[in-house]
């Protein structure tokens, strides 16, 4: 019977103990579809955190985009207008990465068909309000899709 007792308790004691550790890899709390991953990364750049996604109907991008369409052809050298009449997802990614005063750089990516068809990168500056909690978000110049070391 003592030796039962303590075979019982060698075995809490190893369960306790194998229960408590934890691998020293870094858990990777959200994924991410593998081609934006891998188109991101050829540039340098790493994905922090996803942050919006806006799905245009075969159709409709010309009637939604249209404001931002001139703006983004100027800055970030990109035309759309092959799509319009395809359905086109765009979704925003935040990136690890920050340069000179811009610290929350995000990627737009769009896809059409299931390929990614174009990109560009928003240089912004995350700054604390002056209640010291909270932060905003102070939009910056928008860039075509770059190498990180060609941004400035």
């Amino acid at each position: 019977m003592k030796k039962d007792y303590v075979m019982l308790l060698l075995f809490a004691l190893c369960f306790a103990i194998l229960t408590g550790c934890k691998s020293n890899e870094p858990e990777d709390k959200q994924s991410f579809p593998l081609a934006h991953k891998q188109f991101i990364e050829q540039y340098g750049w790493t994905i922090r955190q996803f942050h919006a996604d806006t799905n245009f109907g075969a159709g409709t991008l010309k009637a939604s985009y249209q404001e931002r369409a001139n703006d983004l052809k100027t800055k970030a050298n990109l035309d759309l207008s092959p799509y319009v009449d395809k359905e086109v997802i765009e979704t925003e990614y935040i990136l690890n990465e920050s340069i000179n005063n811009y610290n929350e750089i995000t990627c737009h990516l769009f896809e059409s068909e299931g390929k990614i068809i174009a990109a560009y990168l928003v240089l912004n500056q995350s700054v604390l309000e002056e209640d010291n909690y909270t932060y905003k978000t102070i939009p910056g110049p928008t860039r075509p899709m770059m190498n990180k070391e060609d941004v400035i």
